[in-house]
């Protein structure tokens, strides 16, 4: 009799533990919204459009829109000079130093390596992959 009920318990257990594995059937809501989300077609038409190139970037190699600003190498000393970041991607710059001219970025690419200028003010030295 012991046995029974313990092999009883351990089958509705385990159907238990199943039926919580399994994933929710989805939506009509969550259909339309997958079916909408733009391809990866539609992107690149879209980047190419704004004046983009849509590329690949970074370590994980995903495709992002990146843009080309008219002012790239201008000479700067804050952001708001650019239509990017003032940056400084030669030598690093100690943090801190101020009175700091960069040049304006070329694009919005995050990738790479580069110091900001904000306000006259090195920032610190960033790597991104």
């Amino acid at each position: 009799m012991n046995n029974r009920l313990a092999l009883f318990f351990m089958g509705l257990f385990s159907l238990l533990f199943i039926s919580a594995c399994q994933t929710p059937a989805m939506t009509e809501e969550q259909n339309n919204a997958n079916s909408a989300s733009k391809s990866v077609e539609m992107l690149a038409k879209e980047c190419l459009a704004k004046g983009g190139e849509y590329t690949k970037e970074g370590r994980l190699q995903a495709y992002r829109c990146v843009q080309q600003f008219s002012d790239a190498g201008k000479s700067c000393s804050d952001s708001s000079e650019c239509q990017g970041k003032c940056t400084n991607s030669d030598t690093a710059i100690e943090a801190g130093k101020t009175n700091v001219k960069g040049t304006c970025a070329a694009n919005d690419t995050p990738f790479g390596c580069r110091q900001t200028i904000e306000g006259g003010v090195a920032k610190g030295f960033l790597c991104v992959d």
